[in-house]
């Protein structure tokens, strides 16, 4: 049998157990919903899908990416795979060569349309990110049009092969610096690095969407 000192002594060290058995279990408990915070929010970031836009050197994406229209140059090669890279990861990708776009503009210009137009009436209010390559005459002139423009700035990254990086050109020297004015991020990478591209282009659509996880919180 237990004398009456010992069940006091057990009595006393329950009661004092109890506060730190509570503590325990509130902090248990905070710790469970910041995780289970953090993996909602992380939930979210996974289910975020863009609509991207790719300019470049002609290529057709009905082709397979060896077939010369997609292989014969770095640029081209370089395109295709960040559309494919894009499409796979669940985005909704857009090429100038759309035909949905031409139709779209036609409906909407009539007479007027042509390709400046569609392609600024479609990007302006429905594309999210804007990623140009800049390596021909028809992105060339893309490149000029949409540089003047802060609200495409905003959302563009341009890429510029790294073998002209510092050599004096109108695209080095005009466009691309007009266009970082109005807001545009410029890199220059080489474009047969693939992977290295891809981390400037993974780089920039992080930022676009921090951007709109921020203008949402503010109700923006």
């Amino acid at each position: 049998m237990r004398s009456i000192a010992c069940v006091k002594k057990s009595v006393v060290e329950d009661s004092q157990s109890q506060p730190f058995d509570r503590l325990s279990k509130m902090q248990f408990d905070r710790i469970k919903k910041l995780a289970m915070v953090a993996r909602a929010d992380e939930i979210r970031r996974a289910a975020e899908r863009y609509e991207i836009f790719v300019a470049g050197p002609f290529i057709d994406i009905n082709l397979d990416k060896d077939d010369p229209v997609n292989a014969s140059t770095d640029a081209k090669r370089l395109r295709f795979h960040v559309h494919q890279y894009y499409r796979a990861a669940g985005h909704n990708l857009y090429l100038g060569e759309d035909v949905e776009l031409r139709t779209i503009g036609e409906k909407h210009y009539g007479a007027a349309a042509n390709a400046t137009f569609y392609e600024r009436h479609y990007i302006a209010d429905n594309i999210d990110a804007l990623i140009v390559f800049p390596a021909g005459p028809g992105v060339f002139c893309e490149f000029g049009d949409w540089a003047t423009s802060q609200h495409f700035c905003r959302k563009m990254l341009v890429v510029i092969d790294k073998e002209y990086e510092g050599q004096p050109s109108y695209i080095n020297d005009g466009t691309a610096k007009a266009a970082a004015y109005n807001g545009a991020t410029i890199v220059y990478e080489k474009y047969s690095d693939q992977a290295a591209v891809l981390v400037e282009c993974d780089r920039f659509i992080d930022r676009l969407a921090t951007r709109a996880r921020v203008d949402q919180l503010y109700g923006r």
